[in-house]
C-alpha cells in the first residue's frame, strides 16, 4: 500500500488527466479521446476508491465507541456513493452492448462528467465530515482529561 504523501500525487494527476480528456473529448471528439475519457475516468475512480479505503482505514479512532459510529456513517455514505455511480456505468457499457457510438456520444459524456464530479465533491464531503466529528470528540476528550488532571491536581 502506498504511504499518503506518495498517493497524494497519482490522485491528483488522474484529476488532471480527467479534466484534460473531458476537454479534449469535447473540442476534438476524435475516438482517441472518447477512449482517454474513459480510461481516465476509470483511473480517477480507482484512486479515489483506494484513497477512501486509505482513509478508512489510517482515520482518527478517538473513541471505540463514537468511533464505530462515525466509521459506520462514513462507510455507509460512500459505499452508497459508490453503487449508484458505478451503477450508472455498467447501465452506459450495457447499452454500448448494443448501441456502439453510446460511449462516444457527447451527452453521455457530459453527463458522465458531472456525476463523476458530485460522487468525488460527496465523497470528500463525507471524509470531512467524519474528520470534523473526530476532532471534536478528540477536543472533548481532551478538556475532560484536563479537567481530571486540575482536580487530581496534575500540572500541565
Amino acid at each position: 500500500m502506498l504511504k499518503k504523501r506518495n498517493f497524494k500525487i497519482p490522485l491528483l494527476l488522474s484529476i488532471i488527466m480527467f479534466i484534460v480528456s473531458f476537454i479534449l473529448t469535447q473540442v476534438i471528439g476524435t475516438d482517441f479521446s472518447n477512449h482517454f475519457f474513459w480510461l481516465s475516468w476509470l483511473c480517477l475512480t480507482c484512486f479515489t476508491i483506494i484513497d477512501m479505503e486509505y482513509w478508512t482505514k489510517t482515520g482518527l479512532n478517538a473513541s471505540v465507541e463514537e468511533g464505530k459510529n462515525i466509521t459506520r456513517k462514513f462507510g455507509d455514505g460512500t459505499t452508497s456513493l459508490l453503487v449508484y455511480h458505478m451503477s450508472l456505468f455498467f447501465l452506459i457499457i450495457l447499452y454500448n452492448t448494443y448501441d456502439k457510438e453510446i460511449i462516444k456520444n457527447n451527452y453521455v459524456v457530459i453527463g458522465m462528467f458531472i456525476m463523476t464530479i458530485i460522487y468525488e465533491i460527496l465523497n470528500y464531503c463525507y471524509v470531512y465530515s467524519a474528520k470534523a466529528e473526530n476532532v471534536k470528540i478528540i477536543e472533548k476528550k481532551d478538556r475532560k482529561s484536563k479537567l481530571r488532571n486540575i482536580l487530581i491536581g496534575k500540572k500541565k
